[in-house]
């Protein structure tokens, strides 16, 4: 199971593990959030730039091991990880990977309500890593969109959702970059399946 990384704003807490009851609580809790947008997009602007740059480092990575490091970034618990089959190592840089699904799980706790879990497969030269949520599913029109720069869905915006947009664009971008491709999809019980692939041996380290 992972543990929770203590917030700064827990300092200020009298017993952070109770639930927020007052109106100190609660701004402590907005102040959370808009810190962790600030981190993610940060984090999401230096993966940008390290591909600018092409200051890639490839090496050696562990599907499992890879997965596991995504979730406990993210505070979710390592139940939520299903493996099909033996994935085959893959070569990537661990920072835009970590990035990639690192997005995709946020994207599924902020569009779709909950993650429901990450799932891992492999095949004729792959590694897909893909998140199912337990949202409304994307609406007509979003799934070709949903990777374009700084597209924010209907939802998003009618509920004023923070987020500027650049999440899976990023995820595909990181994709495109490893010889592989990032797709969504709407689940036929509800939700949405979005996922992220990579090649085991992307163009840049075959010779």
């Amino acid at each position: 199971h992972s543990v929770p990384t203590r917030r700064s704003s827990d300092l200020l807490r009298p017993d952070p593990e109770a639930p927020v009851s007052s109106p100190h609580g609660r701004t402590l809790d907005e102040m959370d959030r808009e810190l962790q947008g600030v981190d993610a997009l940060v984090g999401d602007l230096l993966a940008s730039s390290r591909m600018d740059f092409d200051a890639l480092n490839m090496v050696e990575l562990d599907p499992a091991d890879t997965a596991h490091r995504a979730l406990e970034r993210a505070g979710l618990d390592a139940s939520l990880l299903t493996i099909e089959g033996a994935p085959s190592a893959f070569h990537g840089d661990a920072t835009l990977v970590q990035c990639a699904l690192t997005n995709l799980l946020a994207n599924a706790r902020k569009h779709g309500d909950a993650v429901r879990s990450l799932h891992i497969s492999g095949g004729a030269g792959r590694v897909r890593f893909a998140v199912e949520d337990g949202g409304a599913g994307f609406a007509s029109g979003e799934v070709e969109n949903a990777f374009k720069p700084f597209y924010r869905g209907d939802q998003a915006r009618t509920e004023q959702r923070a987020g500027v947009g650049l999440g899976l664009a990023l995820v595909a971008r990181i994709a495109e970059l490893h010889g592989g491709r990032a797709h969504a999809e709407n689940l036929p019980e509800g939700g949405a399946r979005v996922f992220v692939e990579f090649a085991v041996r992307p163009p840049r380290v075959m010779a």
